[in-house]
């Protein structure tokens, strides 16, 4: 029985006692699919990088100064505002004709075109409607028509999209007589304004010279046209293009309790936007290095877990839920992110360290084992800190002392509320941790000591609440039998442990015996105490079928087994373990416990009725079927199982023993456990020679505490005579 075989024969079954649907080729394809989604969980987390940088809200003081981390530039609103300014300053004013004045010289024309006498006698050749239509025409143009200097019609001429004011917009530089005075518009200004106007329209010439000559002989009052300025100001303003200036790594934004203004703001946002196209994760370097990063992160952990926990390796529930809790806590990490990066929050723009990796080890640790679990709990911390926005040094060390102290703070984790005792103490770890950190970076402010101490207790007791909440949740789903809920097992109110109770009180005291000796005992090889001590309240529940064909449940001198033959006899008490594990699904057991249950016997053999039935039949042991009066097994596959079906063995022997002292029980350990060797009981289990010594020892001095007789069996072979 070397190591070497008894972990291959580990190996060979482990799966079985979890996966039985699937054959071996299947549990290996999907040994590696989980793996492959490990891997692209972790690459994809690393593609999603953020870029942090605390962005300063108007008017409020920097709580440390900043400096530019890349070359960019930015546009800066004040170079915009000076620029818009002159370009302002360059346009000049633009006048119109005072509208009420065009509506007199209107009435005018048209009193003097039907009052005036001279004018009436002369009129004989022209067209009355073609003045009329000549009037309105020019009338339409002068209401249109602008007036402003050189400069400013130069700069019009130059805009896109102002045909409209190029049409009828005439140099006219401003007069130096006050706009109150009449002024006479220019000929060139009118000959233009006439070509403009009656450009493809047909009149008497005489009839449009008449018109035309009647209001060029006229002096226009002008009037600054505001609206248009605005509006051409505007348009001016929006020409100018945006202003940019350049900033170097290394040069300060803004200094320490400096009011942030929009230009720091400014840049600040163009720093984050740079920064973030930077770190372009679908460059093909870049991409290419995530790539790298996540498949050695992968290999890492499957070189781990093949040679150190080849248990968790090669089981493909196990290594399922591992990666569930690892891409939860990715996933949980991701949305802290998110919420800090883009919050509007002045609170959350202080909190430098979220602190998620005892989540991750809690859970680990609890459902796999505190190895997996501290191991993990490092690599899920460099993983986050690879992907992290965060400052990566301080985040590593704020995440990682807090989880290894939950891996060593939850070995006593019995009770689910005991969940926030484990946090608590990574509390008092976490926050001295984060107060060091910004007191070495500088940033110890008493404002930010108290937001950074707030968050790290926030995080602590979201954690405690996500924790409680999916533990009860993963046990179900993948059958894990953690601490937790193996003290609810231990509950006396349960109905299979009150039915042994008042039904077979015997049976129930040997289990309560059985389960400390086997605790003791497992413990000192590093298997698994807890769950053998609650495991064997359960072992032979069977025995509630007909617990007085047992021994220990018999209270007067006749033994039921006088009724029965031999033959008989050893099937009644072969069936507790078939009638145990039927009872055990109906009562929904784990699966563990019911394996306890079928292989706490092992494929021993019912001796002390199969000598009897030898006996009976002249002493010819070859007339009697041996298989009719062994167990159905299997042989103990497990540490702890075959630890158990040792001590079960062993309680039930020391009860017959006429001397008992540390000698005597000494002897009987020896015999049991030999008598079980030879007969190949403990081949398909996992303990080793050295572990089987020191399983023999530590039962030896456990077993001297309870001294106490049992009814004697005549035969040799004590421990083979108990096997029922």
């Amino acid at each position: 029985m070397k190591e070497n075989e008894l972990e291959s024969h580990n190996l060979d079954h482990m799966d079985d006692l979890e996966e039985k649907p699937f054959s071996t080729q299947t549990r290996v394809v999907l040994r590696w699919l989980i793996l492959l989604l490990l891997g692209v969980s972790i690459f994809i987390f690393l593609q999603m990088k953020e870029t942090r940088i605390d962005i300063l809200k108007v008017g409020t003081p920097a709580s440390k100064y900043i400096v530019a981390q890349i070359d960019f530039s930015f546009i800066d609103e004040e170079k915009n505002f000076l620029k818009r300014q002159e370009a302002i300053k360059s346009l000049g004013p633009i006048y119109k004709i005072d509208e009420k004045q065009l509506f007199e010289r209107e009435i005018d024309l048209d009193s003097y075109l039907v009052f005036n006498p001279f004018w009436r006698a002369s009129a004989q050749g022209y067209n009355f409607q073609d003045i009329y239509s000549a009037v309105d025409n020019v009338q339409r143009a002068l209401f249109a028509s602008r007036y402003t200097d050189l400069a400013t019609l130069a700069f019009i001429g130059n805009l896109q999209h102002s045909s409209f004011l190029k049409k009828f917009l005439f140099q006219f530089f401003k007069p130096h007589s006050s706009l109150e005075n009449e002024i006479s518009i220019p000929s060139d200004i009118w000959n233009n304004l006439v070509n403009i106007t009656f450009a493809g329209q047909i009149y008497d010439k005489e009839t449009l010279a008449f018109v035309v000559d009647y209001y060029k002989q006229k002096n226009w009052k002008l009037k600054e046209d505001n609206l248009l300025g605005q509006m051409l100001q505007k348009m001016a303003q929006d020409s100018i293009p945006n202003q940019y200036s350049y900033v170097q790594a290394g040069e300060r934004i803004i200094d320490e309790g400096q009011l942030a203004t929009t230009r720091n703001i400014a840049m600040l946002v163009a720093m984050k936007k740079k920064m973030r196209l930077y770190h372009n994760p679908w460059k093909i370097r870049v991409f290419s290095g995530i790539a790298i990063l996540s498949a050695i992160l992968c290999f890492t952990w499957c070189i781990y877990l093949c040679h150190l926990h080849p248990d968790v390796f090669y089981s493909a529930k196990k290594m399922l839920l591992l990666t569930i809790i690892l891409v939860l806590t990715l996933s949980f990490y991701k949305g802290i992110e998110y919420l800090l990066l883009r919050n509007t929050s002045n609170i959350l723009e202080h909190v430098h360290y979220p602190i998620i990796v005892p989540f991750a080890s809690v859970l680990l640790g609890s459902l796999v084992n505190a190895r997996v679990a501290l191991f993990s709990s490092v690599s899920i911390a460099i993983v986050l800190s690879l992907g992290s926005a965060m400052d990566r040094n301080g985040f590593f060390i704020a995440n990682v002392l807090p989880a290894i102290i939950c891996v060593i703070a939850m070995q006593g984790l019995h009770k689910r509320k005991q969940v926030l005792n484990v946090l608590a103490k990574a509390f008092f770890v976490a926050l001295p941790i984060v107060i060091g950190l910004d007191l070495f970076k500088d940033q110890a402010s008493l404002q930010e000591l108290m937001y950074d101490g707030i968050a790290t207790l926030g995080f602590m007791l979201l954690s405690a609440v996500l924790i409680i909440g999916l533990m009860p949740l993963f046990e179900t789903l993948f059958r894990v039998m953690t601490d937790v809920s193996l003290m609810e097992f231990m509950d006396p109110s349960n109905p299979l442990l009150k039915r042994l109770m008042v039904e077979a009180p015997g049976t129930y005291q040997h289990s309560i015996v059985v389960g400390n000796l086997s605790e003791a005992a497992a413990i000192a090889v590093g298997a698994n105490g807890l769950f053998c001590r609650v495991s064997t309240q359960y072992h032979d529940i069977g025995k509630l079928i007909a617990p007085q064909y047992f021994t220990e449940n018999q209270q007067s001198g006749l033994s039921m087994h006088q009724l029965l033959t031999p033959l008989e006899s050893a099937q009644v008490i072969i069936s507790h373990i078939t009638e145990g594990v039927n009872m055990a699904r109906k009562e929904g057991l784990p699966e563990s416990f019911v394996e306890i249950i079928r292989e706490h016997h092992g494929a021993s053999l019912v001796y002390y009725f199969y000598h009897k039935q030898i006996e009976l039949m002249g002493g010819d042991g070859s007339l009697v079927n041996e298989k009719e009066f062994r167990y159905f097994g299997p042989k103990p596959r497990t540490k702890e199982s075959a630890i158990i079906m040792i001590a079960d063995s062993l309680e039930a022997a020391s009860r017959c023993l006429d001397e008992f002292s540390e000698e005597t029980v000494s002897n009987l350990v020896e015999r049991i456990v030999s008598e079980k060797a030879e007969d190949g009981q403990f081949d398909e289990c996992q303990l080793t020679f050295e572990e089987l010594q020191i399983v023999k020892k530590t039962l030896i001095k456990t077993i001297c505490a309870y001294g106490h007789s049992r009814i004697k069996y005549p035969l040799r072979g004590i421990n083979k005579a108990l096997s029922f």
